[in-house]
């Protein structure tokens, strides 16, 4: 073979096999990227509000004064609050509320984008079933009823800036009657626990999302807030008690 046209294939050849693997590369690049988006979007939020709402349940329990907060005024009587109540006396109650309902539009969110998130299927089962885990032990002995969850959830999500609602914005809405009354049994759960109720079923709820928690990330945020929280919890310094005035 002339050893020119010999070369020239190699160089054709060489050619090709590069431009197969630039557009290999750029799709496993491609392919990364939307996974990393799809884990911002979809399992960071759910990773955080499983953190966020174990640690309030493990301080409601190490503190048991701190339980007493919860009590609330009744779920008709906080639409008559004023914005001073929800960042003084009534934030330890209104906060529990909205990190919980944080929580359940994380579910709600991974429920319905299960079929963008590209897990194996095994996992995919697996990670709705601890989810429902989560919410069956909301929902237990009448709590808060599983399509209500779903639709506080929604309610939670802002479309416009694809994240939940501002803690504000969420006492706003409890601050309107209309609104607030679909976050009533949210209201009603943490008012009971208020009154030494629903303890048992709370200690499911943290052994739940221990569980999905273990799934998400092995359990390590968890066990960084944890590992964040020592100090305070070794001294039984409780949060500081405001009065109701």
């Amino acid at each position: 073979m002339d050893p020119n046209v010999a070369s020239a294939a190699i160089g054709a050849v060489a050619a090709f096999v590069v431009a197969i693997l630039t557009v290999i590369l750029a799709r496993l690049s491609d392919v990364r990227t939307e996974h990393k988006k799809i884990k911002n979007d979809y399992l960071s939020p759910l990773r955080l509000y499983v953190e966020e709402v174990h640690y309030r349940i493990e301080d409601m329990f190490r503190f048991p004064a701190n339980r007493t907060l919860l009590a609330g005024p009744g779920t008709v009587e906080v639409s008559r609050q004023p914005a001073e109540w929800f960042n003084g006396h009534g934030c330890y109650f209104a906060s529990s509320c909205y990190l919980t309902a944080c929580l359940f539009a994380a579910m709600w969110r991974v429920r319905g984008g299960i079929p963008y998130l590209r897990l194996k299927r095994a996992s995919d089962t697996e990670l709705l079933t601890r989810i429902l885990t989560v919410s069956h032990a909301f929902l237990d002995d009448l709590g808060i009823f599983y399509v209500i969850q779903h639709s506080i959830g929604e309610q939670m999500w802002d479309h416009a800036a694809n994240r939940v609602i501002t803690y504000r914005s969420f006492c706003e809405a409890l601050q309107d009657p209309v609104r607030r009354v679909w976050f009533d049994r949210l209201l009603q759960f943490y008012m009971d626990v208020g009154k030494d109720g629903r303890l048992e079923q709370l200690r499911r709820a943290q052994k739940a999302l221990e569980a999905l928690s273990r799934l998400l990330d092995a359990g390590a945020a968890i066990e960084a807030r944890k590992q964040a929280e020592q100090s305070r919890w070794k001294s039984g310094t409780p949060r500081p008690q405001l009065s109701a005035g």
